[in-house]
């Protein structure tokens, strides 16, 4: 990190995210979210074209304040902004901002949505978890079906369910094969990869969660 400049103060730097009609498939209680994914994938490039010396592909602290509803898929974009700034600890701070104004009022304000720091390391080093020498499954693992998973779990759509396996619960976490989707010919998300991966490992956390976790449980035969 010595060889990116300091950042006097926080630079806000515009962004437009593509409205994809694949991102409808991504859905909270019935309303298309922003995956988080693609919010880190923004805020990765912003930082990368600013520091280009900046290891993006290191990012740790991440925060999801806020879902940054998407708006119907005739709309092509939306407007938001990265926000960066050097952390005290070294690395750079970026937070995804979005600008609202208040309809009675008038008045606007700023939403954060996701955070995180980038750049604080050159690799995940110890940090990453080993990988399990064999692959016999201990005894009381319980495999999650894929079919249940997104029926029951996370109701997303086809585009968004890239859990490939059956997902195997246990006291030390949850392991899945997952896919990379469908990215062929879209050189937009580039900096980070595939963002599929990372969400669908997130699906496996939030099965991992509820069952072991002691997250409310959405299938009452768990």
């Amino acid at each position: 990190m010595e060889d990116i400049p300091a950042i006097a103060g926080p630079r806000r730097h515009a962004l437009t995210i593509p409205n994809d009609p694949v991102l409808q498939d991504h859905r909270f209680l019935g309303q298309a979210v922003l995956p988080a994914v693609y919010a880190l994938e923004h805020l990765a490039r912003t930082v990368g074209r600013a520091f280009p010396d900046a290891a993006v592909t290191f990012s740790e602290a991440i925060q999801f304040d806020k879902f940054l509803a998407l708006p119907m898929v005739e709309i092509a974009d939306v407007k938001a902004f990265a926000e960066i700034a050097a952390h005290r600890d070294g690395g750079i701070e970026a937070v995804l901002l979005t600008r609202h104004v208040a309809a009675k009022s008038g008045m606007t304000r700023m939403k954060a949505h996701v955070r995180c720091r980038f750049g604080a390391a050159l690799d995940g080093g110890d940090a990453l978890p080993p990988v399990p020498a064999g692959r016999e499954a201990p005894a009381e693992t319980y495999a999650l079906p894929v079919d249940r998973l997104y029926a029951e779990m996370v109701p997303f759509g086809p585009a968004f369910q890239n859990v490939v396996s059956p997902v195997q619960l246990g006291p030390d976490g949850a392991r899945a094969v997952v896919s990379g989707g469908a990215m062929a010919g879209d050189d937009r998300l580039v900096q980070l990869g595939s963002p599929f991966p990372l969400d669908a490992a997130f699906h496996a956390a939030c099965a991992s969660g509820s069952r072991c976790g002691g997250m409310p449980r959405v299938a009452p035969s768990w």
